[in-house]
């Protein structure tokens, strides 16, 4: 673990399909270094977070309602695979003065320079490191 980084342990959040009917889980990471918040959502291997938009919203929304400023990112790698070269994105979620989700939106990070700010892009890469080093060294 990089120096400062505060890494809580991951949380389970159970996704729902539109009829409330269970399909399966999302692994929810919060990590903190010099102020800024990252929560990185990470797929079970046989689900996609991004398809349960309103389970993830509802886990997520006490911090995203508290917390204007943290930085939301989908590692679907356990979903996709690493070799397809769609697996990491960062997660908008735009909400109202009233706390209620009025959009969604993805951006592809393909290239590392599409973090601009470099806390967080430390955060990812220590994130990354650990997973991918834990899977093949264990």
């Amino acid at each position: 673990m990089l120096n400062g980084v505060v890494d809580k342990n991951k949380e389970i959040a159970r996704l729902y399909d539109k009829n409330g009917d269970y399909v399966g889980n999302a692994y929810v990471h919060t990590k903190i270094k010099d102020g800024v918040k990252c929560i990185i959502v990470e797929s079970d291997g046989r689900t996609n977070p991004a398809e349960y938009v309103t389970s993830i919203f509802e886990f997520l929304k006490p911090i995203l309602s508290s917390d204007k400023n943290v930085s939301v990112y989908l590692d679907l790698a356990n979903f996709y695979g690493i070799n397809n070269k769609s697996w990491l994105y960062e997660w908008i979620f735009k909400i109202n003065n009233d706390n209620q989700l009025v959009e969604t939106g993805f951006i592809r990070i393909d290239k590392w320079s599409k973090i601009s700010n470099k806390t967080a892009y430390t955060i990812l890469q220590d994130y990354l490191f650990n997973k991918f080093s834990h899977k093949f060294y264990h």
